[in-house]
């Protein structure tokens, strides 16, 4: 199989994913709660009516407000530097996705694509010759399709292992990558539709 041509493979989707920006987010926020706390506290001070007159209490006032706003802003900093240590902040990340989800996603992709007229009859006839010159004896080609982008191709497997196997050989000559869009089990066979994708291009597994 050519360089180009690969399997794109998801990783699992990992718990932790984003805790390190929930932690910087939650230390922001108990540090704007303060502030807010200390503001909220001058203005009902300068509110009552009956409060003794202190000289000197309003810049005493102020110095703490800032010293909070500058402790505030160092924790912030401090926080940010101990999850970044490159320095360059990075906006929290999605959760990730599962890999049924971007199955579905390509399936749907693939449904709701137009045929190129120009590329699709030409990429079958081709993906159609790869795959009959590695088809293990048992197996059979149910469905092929190519679209603008996508080809999918639908097979049935009936002997153990064989769909890994053809997997990694079966597809010998296809310049795109490949994409298990689906994978059941029945009755002793393995029905598998892969997409192959057109060269230069990827399956759409994860939202743009």
């Amino acid at each position: 199989m050519r360089p180009r041509s690969r399997i794109l493979i998801i990783a699992a989707s990992v718990a932790a994913l984003g805790w390190g920006y929930t932690h910087i987010r939650d230390d922001q926020a108990h540090s704007r709660r303060e502030i807010e706390r200390l503001n909220t506290a001058l203005a009902q001070l300068q509110q009552r009516p009956d409060r003794p007159a202190i000289a000197g209490e309003r810049p005493a006032i102020d110095r703490a407000v800032r010293a909070a706003r500058a402790e505030a802003r160092e924790q912030t900093l401090a926080t940010l530097a101990e999850h970044d240590p490159g320095g360059e902040a990075q906006a929290p990340r999605a959760p990730a996705i599962t890999f049924e989800e971007s199955q579905e996603r390509v399936r749907s992709a693939f449904a709701a694509e137009a045929v190129d007229a120009s590329w699709g009859p030409g990429a079958e006839r081709t993906l159609e010759r790869i795959v009959r010159a590695h088809l293990p004896s048992g197996s059979r080609l149910d469905r092929l399709a190519c679209r603008s982008s996508m080809c999918e191709v639908q097979l049935t497997h009936t002997a153990p292992g064989t769909q890994a196997d053809f997997l990694r050989t079966g597809f010998q000559g296809w310049p795109g990558s490949l994409f298990v869009a689906e994978e059941k089990q029945e009755r002793g066979e393995v029905a598998i539709t892969i997409i192959a994708a057109r060269e230069g291009t990827e399956p759409p597994i994860a939202p743009r």
